[in-house]
């Protein structure tokens, strides 16, 4: 688990540095990249909301059948 761990840093890390350098060497406007930026990280928040849903999902239909279960 440990190495999970470090690897998830190492990988947020990395696309930390990246976007930083893609964003110095961007060949838009400021105004054209805040934007991409907005639309892309609203795409990635609402991403994330349904995957988590999902997620809520089947753990509720887990806990149900092992209340049927007992």
């Amino acid at each position: 688990m440990r190495r999970m761990g470090k690897f998830l840093f190492g990988a947020m890390l990395g696309g930390v540095i990246g976007s930083v350098l893609i964003l110095l060497y961007a060949p838009e406007s400021g105004d054209q990249t805040r934007e991409a930026l907005k639309y892309r990280f609203n795409d990635f928040v609402s991403q994330i909301k349904d995957a988590v849903d999902q997620r809520r999902e089947q753990l509720l239909r887990e806990i149900e059948a092992y209340k049927e279960q007992a």
